[in-house]
């Protein structure tokens, strides 16, 4: 784009400087007024040159248009290169990892060109998953005509995200993404997301990352699929809440009108009556009149209805679109979505999702179900496609995608011959139900044949229509003969295209031609009427050589259908202890409507028109058995409403309120996912994925801990939450005692405890002054003493337990400390004492054992701590022993304490004097 400028200014000052030197000088002579035009003209016809080459200069590099100036003023939407067409494997953008806020199509997803019509065999993620599923990274709900657009409003996820409709089944997945992303690949419908920072869900329900995702990343997720079996979704109305059918039914004004009559003309055509049938119809009609092809590039302002009318081929962007455009032409909700499909299979449960993976496909509305994926591209032929791609790569192929409801695709796997020749059939319009009106269809070779009497179990059921139709009931029978013969009261108009033998030899079908004549095919082979037989001639008669149709009396046709007596039991909800659930009952697509339905035995009502009722289930879990009859039809359904259970586990102190809990629900066993937990009343966390939570526990005597789900509440009491803080407490209290009683022991009474609390105090917030010069100054040596007094200190308890130290010693110990502190806090405070003599010996001794580093001075002898002293501490030799001696003499002996009290002095004044150098 810069180089374009660039080429833009030079290419202007070049015609600046041409219009320069078009001007005249200044005393030349005047020109014609031709010629000041001519000049003119060739100045604007530069500048005209200089604007299209900056317009048209991108569209001859690697992208082409897209990007371009040009992108911006061409009309309809914005312009990219021919996506991957042919293209075998090489690499495409972004796929859909990052789907913008609208896409075109035909051509590009926001600002990612080469999306879905590639091969590129490029990994984009890899994915553990329990089911094979289609990924989903966006949904687009409001249609442009050249392209989709959607809301770009989000939610952060708090816990498990919602959708309409009851939860199918659970699919577990893992997915590591390769490629750099903004929308996180989701199976429909997610519940649970983690591994990512600050997910969003958009209303469509799809997530994404609140910033890009890089490749490596790892993303943990819980899906629960939508119910969607075939018999729920036939049993559903066009009943729709107003905010989806005001969305998701929206179309430009300017949409042609024969889309809906295109539309209407496929409903009626395939007899569709509900909205799975419809839906249906327009998903059959688009795969078999369009062809699978990645080279399609066609745009336009319509681009449904360019497809539909104009198109022979096209790939997912263009068969989505037009599905979806031509239910909501005919009020049906749909809307598009881009994802990828399930990928090629590497291991068990593990699949690679490639960049030729990227699709588009539709998602239809339905009553109390939700939204259901309908795929209207030809699986198969797409999948034809993906294996060639891969078996250039690594020559293996193990891949299938799910499609539709009650279908699925593989490489070839569908594809008929569209020339076989199928011979005479029959047809039924719906199930065989006893006591039921079915419509049968006679063809040979797909063709209708009126004008022929059809027969049930060899009861005349009357003669074809024009269109080879004919109404009839149902017998009560083990299965359906139909017998197809000449139609004695068909009318002349009714039989102007009709089997007949016209040589009595063979069986011929009748076609009028434009200029009169009729054609007719077969005429040779098989006996006359039998079904399956094939044509072998087509021959050319006049009209008037047509007579009356007939068919063989010796074998008339025959053909047999199955009658079910079996009807099925679908329930629309949640079953829980209680609660209530609609129920339909059905034969394939025949609900049966005035069928009695019990529960458990106990009957609870009949079934309307439309085969339905809602039942209340019992106040229980287990199995529960929900049956229809109406005779001769009847049903049998086990409902089994699961069971929630509770587990809570605590650390290895039991439950306390300084630890946590570990709460586990379960349903049936299976982990529940996004389920409250409230402690004591008030909801503190959700379960995640494996049904887990963690809580904190209150201060309290008990607490009582409840999850609530699926309508059932479950709770757990913990008790004796008090008894870790009560014993540590007790513990406190013995300790406490204990010192009490060491002190007690030493004379040291509440008055003195109270000296001894103020001396600590006093001393402590000195000693924190002076103990942070030491370490500063002496560091080593304090860390060392301190260090080896802990040391000494833990070995004292821990011998209690081991039994390697006594209760005494412990108590001889726990005194020295209190020794300690209590010399410190006198030292301080100074002395009151009545034998003031003997005391000041005493003092001297304190004073020096300050300055002993043994782990224990009550346990020592006086010699023992004086030779520490000497040997460890390096203190003076003679002082200490002065000291020493002394000591005993006064402690021991029979010395006056006010005999060498100077020496003693001396002795005390030296040792601190020599302990402070050293410091």
């Amino acid at each position: 784009m810069k180089r374009s400028l660039y080429r833009t200014i030079h290419l202007t000052a070049s015609v600046s400087n041409l219009a320069a030197t078009c001007r005249p000088m200044d005393g030349d002579s005047a020109e014609p007024a031709g010629r000041d035009w001519t000049r003119i003209g060739l100045v604007v016809g530069c500048l005209c040159a200089a604007v299209a080459v900056t317009l048209l200069m991108p569209a001859f590099a690697v992208d082409g248009l897209a990007g371009s100036p040009l992108e911006q003023v061409l009309p309809g939407e914005s312009a990219a290169p021919n996506p991957g067409a042919g293209s075998g494997g090489g690499g495409g953008g972004l796929g859909a990892l990052s789907p913008g806020a609208g896409t075109g199509v035909g051509g590009k997803i926001g600002l990612n060109s080469e999306t879905f019509a590639t091969t590129s065999t490029e990994v984009h993620f890899v994915v553990e998953s329990s089911k094979r599923t289609y990924w989903r990274t966006a949904a687009y709900g409001t249609y442009t005509g050249s392209g989709w657009t959607r809301s770009t409003e989000t939610s952060p996820v708090d816990g498990r995200i919602s959708h309409p409709g009851p939860d199918g089944e659970r699919i577990d997945y893992e997915i590591t993404l390769k490629k750099r992303a903004s929308a996180v690949p989701t199976a429909y419908r997610p519940a649970l997301v983690s591994g990512i920072e600050n997910p969003l869900v958009s209303d469509n329900g799809a997530v994404q990352a609140g910033s890009s995702l890089s490749p490596g990343t790892t993303i943990e997720g819980v899906s629960f699929a939508p119910r969607n079996d075939v018999d729920r979704l036939r049993s559903t109305s066009e009943s729709y809440p107003d905010a989806i059918e005001d969305r998701f039914t929206q179309l430009p004004e300017d949409t042609p009108d024969r889309i809906a009559e295109r539309t209407e003309s496929v409903f009626e055509q395939a007899d569709a009556d509900d909205p799975y049938e419809k839906a249906r119809a327009v998903q059959e009609y688009l795969r078999s009149n369009k062809e699978y092809d990645l080279s399609v590039s066609e745009r336009s302002n319509s681009i449904a209805d360019t497809f539909i009318f104009e198109m022979d081929a096209g790939y997912c962007e263009y068969f989505a679109t037009s599905m979806a455009v031509m239910l909501r032409s005919q009020g049906i909700p749909a809307r598009y979505v881009v994802g990828y499909t399930s990928g090629q299979r590497v291991g068990e449960n593990t699949y690679e999702v490639r960049g030729m993976n990227a699709h588009a496909w539709v998602e239809v509305y339905f009553e109390s179900v939700g939204w259901v994926r309908f795929d209207p591209t030809p699986g198969n032929e797409r999948l034809q496609r993906q294996q060639e791609a891969l078996e250039n790569v690594d020559g293996e192929f193990d891949i299938e995608d799910p499609g539709s409801p009650g279908e699925a695709f593989s490489p070839g796997g569908q594809g008929s011959d569209a020339d076989e020749q199928t011979g005479l059939e029959t047809s039924l319009n719906r199930t065989a139900v006893p006591g039921t009106a079915v419509e049968l269809t006679v063809t040979y070779n797909d063709a209708a044949v009126p004008g022929v009497e059809v027969l049930f179990n060899g009861e005349s059921v009357g003669i074809t229509d024009r269109n080879g139709t004919v109404v009839g009931t149902v017998p009560d029978a083990e299965e359906l003969t139909v017998q197809i013969r000449e139609g004695t009261d068909a009318t002349p108009d009714a039989l102007e295209t009709a089997i007949f033998d016209s040589e009595g030899n063979g069986t011929d079908q009748l076609y009028e031609s434009p200029e009169g004549n009729a054609t007719v095919l077969g005429g040779s082979s098989s006996a006359a009427g039998s079904l399956g037989s094939a044509p072998t001639t087509a021959t050319t008669v006049s009209s008037n050589q047509v007579g009356r149709p007939s068919l063989s009396q010796s074998e008339e046709p025959t053909d047999t259908h199955p009658i079910d007596r079996t009807a099925s039991i679908v329930t629309s909800g949640e079953p829980a202890p209680g609660g209530e659930l609609l129920l339909t009952a059905r034969i394939g697509d025949v609900v049966i409507d005035g069928a009695t339905v019990r529960v458990d035995g106990q009957r609870v009502g009949r079934t309307n028109e439309s085969g339905q009722l809602v039942i209340e289930l019992p106040d229980r879990t287990g199995d529960v058995t929900v049956t229809v009859e109406r005779d001769p039809i009847s049903g049998e359904r086990t409902i089994t409403i699961p069971e929630l259970t509770l587990s809570v586990e605590t650390g290895p102190l039991g439950p306390n309120p300084f630890g946590a809990a570990t709460v586990t629900a379960r349903l049936d066993g299976e982990p529940a996912a996004g389920v409250p937990v409230t402690v004591a009343g008030e909801q503190v966390a959700v379960t995640d994925a494996n049904g887990t939570a963690e809580v904190s526990l209150p201060f309290s005597p008990t607490a009582t801990i409840s999850v609530r789900t699926n309508g059932q509440t479950i709770s757990t009491t913990l008790t004796g939450l008090l008894y870790v803080p009560a014993g540590v407490g007790l513990g406190l209290l013995a300790l406490l005692g204990l010192v009490g009683y060491v002190l007690g022991r030493r004379g040291i009474g509440p008055q003195a405890i109270g000296q001894l609390f103020r001396g600590v105090l006093a001393k402590g917030i000195g000693g924190l002054q002076n103990g942070f010069v030491a370490l500063v100054t002496d560091g080593d040596r304090y860390v060392v003493v301190a260090v080896r007094r802990i040391r000494s200190g833990l070995r004292t308890v821990g011998g209690v337990f081991t039994g390697t130290t006594s209760l005494s010693q412990l108590r001889r110990e726990i005194g020295g400390i209190v020794d300690r502190i209590w010399r410190v806090v006198r030292s301080d405070a100074g002395s009151d004492h009545s034998s003031g003599e003997q005391l000041t010996v005493r003092e001297a001794w304190n004073r020096f054992l300050d300055s002993v580093s043994a782990d224990s001075t009550t346990t020592s002898t006086p010699g023992e701590l004086a030779d520490h002293a000497v040997e460890e501490d390096g203190l003076p030799e003679q002082p200490v022993a002065e000291l020493r001696d002394t000591f005993r003499e006064v402690e021991y002996g029979s010395r006056s304490p006010s005999d060498r009290l100077e020496r003693v002095q001396q002795a005390i004044e030296q040792i601190e004097q020599t302990e402070g150098r050293e410091s």
